[in-house]
């Protein structure tokens, strides 16, 4: 169906502008919820989903996680908010096999399909699960060295971020990395295509004054999309201990 309506540009992007309008108006009238919703049942509508990320695990921007969790060595347990099947967790299991490695995802047929690849590949030390980026209730305070999410953060709207970041803080020791959409904006977000681009600094400042920040750009060839290229920035937050 895409590549038919590639064929006539004017109406691939006006079907295009008109269904992130429509995702902006559901966004802006349910919140963050909408958000989960929509990707609870993502492979419903995408039935390969998850298994074309477990397929992304060479995508160029995954290898800048080894450099990103190494910096703060030694690091014995990380937990990915977001992971979907795995791809990063895979990665970084490979690299740090003493890395105890946990993953959360919103959609239980990621977490299924992540599950079976872990077993086939034999990575033993990589736990996926159910769960909500507001609830971590199955870990315990400061459990986890690093916190981490990639494209996780941007579904989540003003509604929920603080309580998702309070989440975090409790359970992490050292630091949180997420790679997501920032911009230095005048307050504190803006809706993009149906994704929240933050101020991290503003972020920061307000939700976790007590935390040191550093933000880096993502480099262009980390990853071929535009929207990436402009707005993509790891973000690292190291906590007082």
């Amino acid at each position: 169906m895409k590549a038919f309506l590639r064929k006539y540009a004017a109406v691939y992007f006006f079907l295009q502008r008109a269904r992130y309008a429509l995702l902006q108006i559901c966004e802006h009238i349910i919140g963050t919820t909408f958000q989960e919703c929509r990707w609870r049942i993502r492979h419903l509508l995408k039935p390969h989903w998850a298994d074309d990320h477990i397929k992304s695990v060479s995508h160029p921007h995954r290898a800048y996680w080894i450099e990103k969790v190494g910096a703060y060595a030694p690091v014995k347990t990380v937990l990915e908010i977001g992971c979907n099947a795995g791809p990063n967790l895979s990665i970084l299991s490979r690299h740090f096999p003493d890395i105890q490695c946990y993953g959360i995802d919103i959609n239980r047929n990621a977490i299924a399909n992540g599950g079976q690849w872990f077993v086939r590949e034999h990575l033993p030390r990589v736990e996926l699960a159910f769960g909500k980026a507001d609830d971590l209730r199955r870990y315990k305070d400061k459990s986890i060295d690093v916190v981490m999410s990639d494209a996780t953060l941007l579904y989540v709207g003003p509604d929920k971020i603080k309580k998702v970041l309070s989440e975090i803080e409790r359970v992490c020791v050292k630091a949180m990395i997420f790679l997501e959409f920032h911009e230095p904006l005048s307050n504190l977000c803006r809706l993009y295509d149906a994704r929240w681009i933050y101020n991290y600094e503003m972020v920061c400042q307000m939700y976790l004054p007590s935390a040191t920040y550093k933000l880096s750009k993502l480099p262009k060839d980390a990853h071929h999309d535009p929207s990436w290229q402009m707005y993509g920035f790891f973000i690292e937050i190291s906590l007082p201990r």
